[in-house]
C-alpha cells in the first residue's frame, strides 16, 4: 500500500527532472546556434557593402565627343589637360558602370535594373577640356567645371550648375534650378519651375522659364532674349553699346538695373512702368499705355548709338534703374 502511494510521487519527480534538463539543453543549443556565435557556426559571411566604388578610363582626343547618362544621383564633370577620360563611380547594389568607344567618341552609362533603378549613384569624370560633352539624367544633379568645348546638359528633376568658358552651352532642367557662371559664344538655358541664374557674358543668349525666376548679372550683354510665363525677371548687367535685350513675360515682374550713364533706348509695354526721372506710367483702361512707350536714357543730344531694350509684360510691372 505504501509502495503504491510513493510511486506516483517518484514518477512525477522524474518527469519534472527530465523536463528541466530538456529545457536547459534547448537554451544551451539556442545559444550555440545564435548568429553571434561564430565559433559554433564558423565565420559568418561578410555583409555585402551598400555601395561599390568603380574606376574606369579611356583615351579620348582633345576635341572628342563624350556622352554621359545617369538616371538618378549625381554627375560631376571636370575638364583637364589630358587626352583621356577618367571615371570614378560610387554605385549602389544592382548598378553597373559601362563605357566604351574610340578616341573620337566615348559613351559612359550608369546602368541599373529592377528594383535598384531608382537608387542614386555618383559619377565623377575628368575629361579633355575641349571635348564635346553631352550629359543627361532623370533625378540627377549635374555639375560641370572647366570646359572650353561645346556643352549640352539636361536633367528632369535635378539641379544644373556650370562654371567655366564652354564655347557653346545648352542647360536645361524641368523642375530643378539652373545656375550658370560662364561666358560663351552662345547660351541656351531653360527651366520649368526652378530658378535660372546666369552670371557671365555671351554673344547670343536665350533664357526661358515657366514659373521660375530668371536672374542675369555681369555681362556685357550683346544679344539676349528672356521669356517667362509667370516667373519674375531681374537683369543687373552691363550692356554693349550695340546690345539688344528683349524680355517677354505674361505675368512676371521685370526689374532692370544697368551701370550709370549707360545709353539705353527703352521700348516697354507693361502694367506699370517706372524709371529715373519719370512718373510711373500705367495702362489706360483699354490696355494701351497712357504715354508713348519709348524712353531714352543717357543718350547725348544728336547721338544715335544706344543699347536697345524691349520689354513686354501683359500683367507684370517694369522698373528701370541705374547703379552709381
Amino acid at each position: 500500500m505504501r509502495t503504491a502511494l510513493l510511486f506516483p510521487a517518484a514518477r512525477r519527480a522524474a518527469v519534472a527532472a527530465a523536463g528541466t534538463a530538456a529545457l536547459a539543453f534547448a537554451i544551451a543549443l539556442a545559444a550555440v546556434l545564435a548568429p553571434g556565435n561564430a565559433a559554433a557556426q564558423g565565420a559568418a559571411p561578410a555583409a555585402k557593402p551598400a555601395t561599390e566604388r568603380r574606376t574606369m578610363g579611356w583615351p579620348l582626343d582633345a576635341d572628342g565627343a563624350l556622352k554621359v547618362y545617369n538616371f538618378s544621383g549625381r554627375v560631376v564633370v571636370t575638364g583637364w589637360d589630358r587626352d583621356s577620360v577618367a571615371a570614378v563611380a560610387t554605385l549602389p547594389a544592382g548598378h553597373t558602370l559601362l563605357g566604351g568607344g574610340g578616341r573620337g567618341g566615348i559613351k559612359v552609362v550608369v546602368e541599373a535594373g529592377g528594383a535598384a533603378r531608382g537608387a542614386p549613384s555618383t559619377l565623377e569624370l575628368r575629361v579633355p577640356a575641349g571635348a564635346n560633352v553631352w550629359v543627361r539624367g532623370g533625378a540627377t544633379d549635374v555639375e560641370v567645371h572647366g570646359l572650353i568645348g561645346p556643352l549640352d546638359v539636361g536633367t528632369v528633376n535635378g539641379n544644373v550648375r556650370v562654371s567655366g568658358s564652354p564655347r557653346t552651352l545648352t542647360a536645361e532642367s524641368m523642375t530643378g534650378t539652373v545656375d550658370v557662371e560662364a561666358s560663351c559664344e552662345t547660351l541656351r538655358a531653360k527651366t520649368g519651375s526652378g530658378a535660372l541664374t546666369w552670371r557671365g557674358s555671351a554673344a547670343d543668349a536665350q533664357l526661358s522659364s515657366v514659373s521660375g525666376p530668371v536672374r542675369v548679372s555681369a555681362g556685357p550683354i550683346e544679344r539676349a532674349r528672356v521669356e517667362t510665363v509667370t516667373g519674375a525677371v531681374t537683369v543687373s548687367s552691363a550692356l554693349r553699346s550695340d546690345a539688344r535685350l528683349t524680355i517677354e513675360t505674361h505675368a512676371g515682374d521685370v526689374e532692370l538695373r544697368f551701370p550709370a550713364r549707360t545709353p539705353v533706348r527703352l521700348d516697354a509695354d507693361a502694367a506699370t512702368v517706372r524709371g529715373p526721372g519719370m512718373a510711373p506710367v500705367a495702362r489706360a483702361p483699354d490696355g494701351r499705355l497712357t504715354a508713348p512707350h519709348v524712353w531714352e536714357f543717357n543718350i547725348p543730344r544728336g547721338a544715335g548709338a544706344a543699347s536697345a531694350v524691349v520689354v513686354r509684360s501683359f500683367s507684370g510691372t517694369l522698373a528701370l534703374g541705374f547703379t552709381p
